[in-house]
């Protein structure tokens, strides 16, 4: 007689903490809120923002969270049409692009993370440390900015 045995595949790990990529975009990021463009780092929770639809929607929170070298990913005037200055935002972050990448990729516009769009021209990964800040609203929200549609999901 011969026992059979059962080989069992290891179970999945978890994401490593490091290898989630960051969301969140730099200070000095230009936000619509209803009295004019703010910095992020201006804003407050409770404040009163202008999505990309048009919609008054109320930031119900903001944290700041230290990103490290690579994490981030610079987005150069010029870039984009709606780029209005640059845009420095966690590798994480969805953007909102109509360019030739999604045009090459999905043939229309889409949400994509930053790290995807990095074509070392316009838009590069940004090899210093910095600062990003994260929004919290009620529901997923897209908000302009520097003029850039970037989704803000709820938490």
């Amino acid at each position: 007689m011969f026992a059979n045995t059962i080989t069992l595949a290891p179970p999945l790990s978890k994401p490593k903490l490091r290898d989630i990529a960051p969301q969140g975009v730099a200070a000095q990021t230009l936000l619509r809120t209803i009295i004019g463009p703010r910095p992020v780092d201006r804003i407050m929770a409770g404040d009163l923002l202008i999505d990309a639809t048009g919609q008054i929607v109320e930031l119900r929170g903001i944290r700041k969270v230290r990103a490290r070298a690579g994490e981030l990913v610079r987005l150069k005037l010029g870039a984009m049409p709606e780029l209005n200055r640059d845009l420095i935002v966690g590798a994480g972050q969805k953007l909102a692009l109509c360019d030739w990448r999604t045009d090459v990729i999905f043939g229309k516009p889409c949400l994509s993370a930053a790290r995807c769009l990095i074509d070392g021209d316009t838009v590069r990964a940004h090899r210093m440390p910095g600062t990003l800040y994260q929004l919290s609203f009620d529901t997923d929200v897209v908000i302009e900015a520097n003029g850039l549609p970037a989704l803000m999901k709820a938490r």
